[in-house]
């Protein structure tokens, strides 16, 4: 006979404390998602834009399963990088960037938030901004601007 209370046995009970402890570390991996912004990636079976970018969106290797490479205005060496949506520059600044070794094709100036794909384009990413690569933009330092219908 035990002098134990019921919550107190309850307690005891191997499957309520693994439940318990399954628990604690879902709400501790609950935080911020990682987006891996600038991750290499492979284009694959991509769509191609000629003007404005080739694009995966099945990239499994993405968090956002969109891998991104826009039109080459003088991107030089950088391969196709994972992206993901963004509302402003600040979304993109932990992207992923270049470190030293000669075979690294990782983006090499950061991130800016930019829609590359106007309504009249038959994609699901018209009109949604994305984290662009700044080795791929003209000017890198010009504001942000929609496309045209956005």
């Amino acid at each position: 006979m035990t002098f134990l209370p019921s919550w107190i046995r309850a307690c005891r009970s191997p499957l309520l404390m693994s439940g318990l402890f399954s628990l604690a570390g879902l709400l501790a991996s609950s935080g911020c998602s990682e987006t891996h912004v600038g991750r290499p990636c492979s284009l694959g079976t991509a769509t191609v834009d000629a003007t404005r970018a080739t694009y995966n969106t099945p990239a499994l290797e993405c968090p956002s399963r969109i891998c991104l490479q826009p039109a080459n205005l003088g991107s030089g060496d950088t391969g196709a990088v994972c992206t993901a949506e963004c509302s402003s520059d600040d979304d993109c600044s932990d992207g992923e960037k270049r470190g030293s070794g000669a075979d690294d094709k990782r983006c090499k100036l950061g991130f800016s938030c930019r829609a590359l794909f106007g309504p009249l384009k038959t994609t699901s990413l018209a009109c949604k901004p994305l984290c662009v690569c700044k080795d791929f933009l003209a000017d890198p330092n010009e504001p942000a601007k929609k496309p045209d219908g956005c």
